[in-house]
């Protein structure tokens, strides 16, 4: 992995770790890096990632050059320098990033579901009443989705028995279905006088370990969601108490299979909620896929999720897993679920159900086994009133509703999240300082982009702060809503701009975004601003 630092006139002002995602760098806000001078291109460069290989491409007028030599697209290594206008970036190797804490839930429980109106969480265990040989009897509970009996000091359920092994045999509690294993005992676990070593039990009875005899049954039980303790979980990190309670809730959540459907506006860090679900989850190891179902034209989604056989539709020249198949173990991040076409919703409530797909095309069903987290910043109770979301798949995602506030209502996360990305931003062995304006004035500020647009004004404030302070004067907010003074002459250079590229592309708008270096769903977002009529480029 590598990272880029920044430096102007000499001076290292911030440094952007690069991993697998596009970095756009120019003047207009919608890019990762702006650089505001008036030598910058709206649109300068962009580097990207291509099979393990970090390549540059450059859209500007004036030039990008790599290592003194001017170029349009090149790879570039550990050791190179690019010059963007005024600004050097030296291409480095990226510092190990710190540990960050995130651990398995320390008791992991089986969540069921969770009321967001009386911040309730249902869970279930399993209740064991234990019978020692002497006749003595006591109940315990078994509320980790896996918990060890045994005679060893520690265990989940100690046993004292002399027949009893130290690690004996392990209970499971996976979606209510009980399974209980044999840890390669002595003397054997046995269910019916039969000796076993790994069985589905049903979900109340009755086995023997030893000479000590457990009856289990299943209890359902509830409980208030408390704030978690700390201020950061993994990489997300609030003092507020809205925060917290997410905090609690995805450790909670994170060790069962409940289905998880994440709500908030744009910027609040949805996907990292969704990512931090998986790594704290039993499928941590297995695939994590990412479905953004605002980006995939609707025309190639259903391909893209079902795949597709050789022959199935003109230009299926071979055999595709779809997105839903290779998610297969492990998880399935549905993002922006509110934009997945009706018919779409269908069949995806169906694969709920079934836990199968049919490639299109195909004439066998594929059993897939999945865990399924949603996202989406629209209001989809509204969506199933106005007859745009199904019903059904809306309480099929509705389990564990996990909410994230608007950073506005976060009272006292703006300054902790600022100090976090000067942190993360300023070049190794420099740290900038934020003065007590600078301060008030994030403070005052709505925040209508969320934490991405904090992390945005803290990127700018280091870049252009002249001392090792950031002051008020630093700190400046990208225009929006309706009191935008639009420069009208570089409009129209943009949306020139933006209709050469659809005219080239035939109207396909992922790859004009692509040519452009900007994210398909900012190009949607700038073709209705212009009102371009998308079919006419087609034809050119």
């Amino acid at each position: 992995m590598i990272e880029l630092v920044f430096s102007r006139d000499g001076k290292p002002c911030l440094r952007q770790r690069m991993g697998d995602t596009t970095l756009t760098i120019g003047r207009d806000n919608d890019n990762n890096i702006q650089l505001t001078d008036d030598d910058i291109s709206r649109k300068h460069v962009k580097i990207e990632r291509k099979s393990g290989r970090y390549v540059i491409t450059d859209f500007s007028l004036n030039g990008t050059y790599l290592n003194n030599q001017q170029v349009k697209t090149s790879d570039i290594n550990i050791g190179d320098t690019l010059t963007i206008g005024r600004w050097t970036v030296k291409v480095v190797a990226a510092d190990k990033p710190p540990e960050e804490t995130v651990v398995a839930h320390r008791q992991p429980t089986s969540v069921l579901n969770f009321d967001a109106q009386s911040r309730m969480i249902a869970s279930e265990h399993i209740a064991l009443k234990i019978t020692t040989p002497e006749g003595k009897t006591r109940t315990s509970y078994a509320r980790k989705t896996e918990t060890v009996i045994g005679s060893q000091e520690g265990s989940d359920i100690e046993i004292k028995d002399a027949f009893v092994s130290r690690k004996h045999c392990r209970i499971i509690n996976r979606n209510s279905r009980i399974i209980l294993m044999d840890m390669g005992s002595t003397n054997g676990t046995y269910v019916d006088n039969i000796r076993v070593d790994n069985v589905s039990l049903p979900s109340e009875g009755a086995f023997r370990i030893g000479k000590t005899a457990i009856e289990y049954k299943i209890d359902r039980y509830a409980e208030p969601l408390r704030a978690y303790a700390e201020t950061s979980l993994g990489p997300m990190i609030g003092a507020s108490e809205a925060m917290r309670e997410v905090f609690s809730l995805v450790e909670r959540v994170a060790s069962s299979e409940a289905t998880v459907l994440v709500t908030g506006e744009s910027g609040t860090g949805k996907d990292l909620v969704a990512r931090l679900v998986h790594q704290m989850s039993h499928r941590m190891d297995k695939p994590f896929i990412a479905v953004n179902c605002g980006a995939i034209p609707g025309s190639i989604i259903e391909s893209q999720l079902f795949g597709h056989e050789r022959g199935s539709f003109t230009g299926a020249v071979e055999r595709m897993a779809g997105l839903i198949e290779l998610a297969n173990g492990g998880t399935l991040f549905l993002d922006e679920i509110g934009e997945m076409p009706i018919e779409l919703q269908t069949r995806l409530l169906h694969v709920l159900e079934a836990k199968k797909i049919r490639r299109l095309g195909g004439k066998e069903d594929i059993e897939v086994d999945f865990r399924l987290i949603a996202a989406t910043n629209k209001d989809l109770q509204k969506m199933v009133a106005n007859g745009r979301f199904r019903e059904d798949l809306f309480f099929r995602l509705y389990v564990v509703p996990v909410h994230l506030k608007p950073l506005r209502e976060r009272d006292g996360d703006t300054p902790i999240l600022a100090e976090h990305f000067i942190r993360e931003l300023s070049p190794s062995g420099a740290k900038a300082k934020l003065t007590d304006e600078a301060a008030k004035k994030l403070a005052s500020h709505d925040w209508p982009g969320n934490v991405r647009e904090l992390k945005n004004v803290i990127q700018r404030a280091i870049l252009f702060s002249t001392l090792d302070t950031i002051g008020a004067k630093d700190i400046s907010f990208a225009p929006s809503g309706p009191n935008i003074a639009a420069d009208n002459k570089l409009d129209d250079h943009e949306r020139d701009a933006i209709v050469a590229a659809l005219v080239k592309n035939g109207g396909v708008q992922s790859k004009a975004a692509d040519d452009l270096g900007i994210a398909r769903t900012t190009l949607s977002a700038k073709v209705l601003k212009y009102g371009i009529d998308v079919k006419k480029c087609k034809s050119g």
